[in-house]
C-alpha cells in the first residue's frame, strides 16, 4: 500500500505540471489580505504627514504675524491707547492667511501688550500663538511713567514737577517751572517759557522743541521729525548730544552745550559748545530709537 502511494506521489511530482500557478495564486490570496491594510496604512500616514506639515507651516506663518506686530510695535506704527486693541490688515504669508490682534493691557507702570495671531488654511481654524510682550515702544521708553497724560500738560511759572510723563493725542506739554523727571511725546510741540526748566530728557516723536527767553533744558534731546528752537535771549540747553531730525536754530544771545546730531543748523549769532555732526536721523543710534522687547512670554493654541 505505501509503495503504491508512494509511486504515485513521485509520478505527481515527476511531472511538475501547474506547481507554480498554484504557488502564485496562494501568494496573491495573503496578498490581498494584507496589502489593501498596507496600503490604507500607508495612505494614512501620508495624509497625517500632509496635515503636520500644514500645521508647522501655519505655525511658521502665525509667528511670523507676531514677529510683525512687536515689529511696528517698537517703532510705534500702532498707537493704541491703554486698555483698547487693534486688529492689523490681514496678510498672507506661506500662502496662509495671517490675523493679528494687538491689546494693551494698561499695567500701571508700562505698557504690556497681549498679541495674538492666528494662520489659517482655507476654512479650517488654523493655528494661534500668543505672546504678551512688554515693550520699549517706537522712539522712547515708556516702561517706567508717572503721570499719562492725553491732554497738554502745563506748568506755570514757579510750579515744581518730579517724575516721568508719557504724553498723547498731541496735545505737546509747556514748561513755565521746574520740572525734573523726562518727557515722552508720541505728538505735539515742548515749549519750554518764562525762566522754566527741564532737568531730564526729552523723547519727541513728532512735533518742536521751542525754548524761550532764560529757559533751560539740561538733559538729551531726541527728536525724530522736527526743529529744535532756541528763540529768545537766554534760551539755554546742555547735554551730552541732541539727536534731530530736521534742523536747530541758535538764535542771538542763545546757548547749546553739546554735540549736535542732525541734518542742519542755523547759527544766527548764537553760541554752539560743541560739533555739529551732519546727519539724516536714521543714520544714528539714539537710546530707545526703535524700541526693544523688556519681556517675551508664548504659547501656542
Amino acid at each position: 500500500m505505501r509503495t503504491e502511494i508512494e509511486k504515485r506521489f513521485r509520478r505527481y511530482i515527476g511531472r511538475e505540471k501547474g506547481q507554480t500557478l498554484v504557488l502564485v495564486l496562494c501568494f496573491l490570496a495573503l496578498g490581498g489580505l494584507t496589502i489593501a491594510n498596507s496600503l490604507n496604512f500607508v495612505t494614512t500616514s501620508i495624509d497625517n504627514v500632509k496635515i503636520h506639515q500644514s500645521q508647522m507651516v501655519e505655525l511658521y506663518s502665525a509667528d511670523a504675524g507676531l514677529e510683525k506686530a512687536i515689529w511696528s510695535l517698537t517703532r510705534n506704527e500702532i498707537p493704541i491707547v491703554p486698555g483698547e486693541e487693534v486688529d492689523m490688515a490681514q496678510f498672507l504669508m506661506n500662502s496662509k492667511a495671517v490675523d493679528v490682534n494687538i491689546f494693551n493691557t494698561f499695567e500701571s507702570g508700562n505698557r504690556t501688550f497681549r498679541i495674538t495671531s492666528t494662520a489659517s488654511t482655507g476654512n479650517r481654524s488654523g493655528t494661534t500663538v500668543k505672546s504678551y510682550v512688554e515693550c520699549e515702544i517706537g522712539f522712547f521708553y515708556v516702561g517706567t511713567w508717572d503721570m499719562y497724560e492725553t491732554g497738554r500738560f502745563e506748568m506755570a511759572e514757579n510750579e515744581t514737577y518730579t517724575g516721568n510723563i508719557w504724553l498723547t493725542a498731541g496735545n505737546g506739554a509747556v514748561v513755565g517751572g521746574n520740572f525734573t523727571g523726562n518727557i515722552y511725546a508720541e505728538e505735539g510741540n515742548i515749549i519750554v517759557e518764562d525762566g522754566g526748566i527741564v532737568t531730564g530728557d526729552i523723547y519727541l516723536l513728532k512735533g518742536n522743541i521751542r525754548i524761550y527767553a532764560d529757559s533751560k533744558i539740561l538733559g538729551k534731546i531726541c527728536l525724530r521729525d522736527g526743529n529744535v528752537q532756541l528763540l529768545e535771549p537766554g534760551a539755554y540747553v546742555e547735554t551730552d548730544e541732541i539727536h534731530v531730525g530736521n534742523n536747530v536754530r541758535i538764535t542771538a544771545d542763545t546757548t547749546v552745550v553739546g554735540d549736535i546730531y542732525s541734518a542742519a543748523v542755523q547759527n544766527i549769532g548764537g553760541t554752539h559748545d560743541g560739533t555739529w555732526y551732519p546727519t539724516n536721523i536714521a543714520d544714528y543710534e539714539c537710546p530707545m530709537l526703535d524700541g526693544l522687547v523688556t519681556t517675551y512670554s508664548y504659547e501656542i493654541q
